[in-house]
């Protein structure tokens, strides 16, 4: 048996096992999509936090600056 008929024979067996497989593999992927999407907007959002902070502190850093000289 080649590799092309060991694949078909496993791909045809899984699907004749588990007939719901591309539900579940589109479910997984959406699944995937939204985790990806969400973790996505946490990364961006702690991002714009750590440069806002770092704005806030070199703009109090200024200030006392300005004050001493």
């Amino acid at each position: 048996m080649n590799k092309e008929n060991a694949f078909g024979t496993v791909t045809g067996t899984a699907g004749a096992t588990f007939p719901w497989w591309s539900t579940v593999v589109d479910a997984a992927t959406g699944a995937n999509q939204l985790m990806v999407g969400v973790l996505g907007l946490v990364v961006l959002g702690l991002t714009v936090r750590k440069m806002w902070l770092e704005s806030q502190i070199a703009s109090r850093r200024l200030r006392e600056f300005d004050r001493e000289h």
